[in-house]
């Protein structure tokens, strides 16, 4: 979750005294959406991304059919906040991947 997320980055820098430049946040399948999240939100040093999707509703759409992608929640949208994220991005996604298609990457 977002808010879960959040509330630990800024318990590392408020409390821990830990300066962004030196946080890398790393986000791994579902994951990713809590990191890109934070990322567009913050300045850490870097965000790793490994097997990240653009939503979810499209990972239902691409694998269940369109009408049932209505009925998902379209909760981690990493398609809009990548655009706001501007620290160092390095994805890493297997063209194998039988989950997902690396193409969301």
């Amino acid at each position: 979750d977002s808010l879960d997320a959040e509330v630990v980055y800024n318990y590392l820098i408020k409390v821990q005294g830990i300066p962004e430049s030196s946080i890398i946040l790393f986000g791994r399948s579902i994951g990713t959406g809590a990191a890109t999240y934070l990322a567009s939100k913050n300045n850490a040093c870097a965000l790793l991304l490994m097997s990240p999707f653009t939503s979810i509703r499209d990972i239902v759409k691409e694998s269940a059919g369109k009408l049932l992608s209505f009925l998902i929640s379209d909760r981690f949208r990493n398609v809009d906040h990548i655009s706001k994220v501007t620290c160092p991005t390095f994805i890493v996604h297997g063209q194998k991947d039988t989950l997902r298609s690396y193409k969301h990457s």
